[in-house]
């Protein structure tokens, strides 16, 4: 009873209860001129429902493997990304062919994302699938 403190402010976050791909899971770049295909999932909470903001959504590319030189590559030059959540609960990377290296029939993008506390969040392990024409 004669404690007294300040008061303090703190932010409950959504949980993230499922991670939906955004459009096709199916993308095609020109090889003659490519541009960077755009994976984007959601991710999305139950209760309430609505999308999850400041999620952290992992894109790995799993094919092709990356040897010594990649020929496939995240915006940030990597084969593995993590990209925030927007306010819509939105993460896009772009993938793009790695200039002077020949490209590969097709690669393969899985997203993940994980909650707080370390559980997976349902819709983790899907991918997207990019080809090369």
């Amino acid at each position: 009873g004669s404690l007294a403190s300040d008061l303090l402010a703190f932010s409950v976050l959504a949980p993230a209860d499922t991670l939906i791909i955004v459009g096709d899971s199916v993308l095609t770049i020109p090889v003659a001129a490519p541009v960077p295909a755009n994976p984007t999932v959601r991710v999305e909470t139950l209760t309430p429902p609505g999308p999850v903001e400041a999620q952290n959504v992992i894109f790995d590319i799993t094919q092709p493997i990356a040897g010594t030189t990649p020929v496939v590559q995240l915006a940030n030059g990597d084969q593995s990304d993590t990209v925030g959540t927007t306010a819509e609960g939105l993460a896009t990377v772009a993938l793009s062919l790695v200039t002077g290296q020949v490209p590969p029939d097709t690669a393969i993008v899985e997203v993940r994302a994980n909650r707080l506390r370390g559980a997976v969040v349902p819709g983790s392990g899907q991918r997207f699938i990019i080809l090369f024409e």
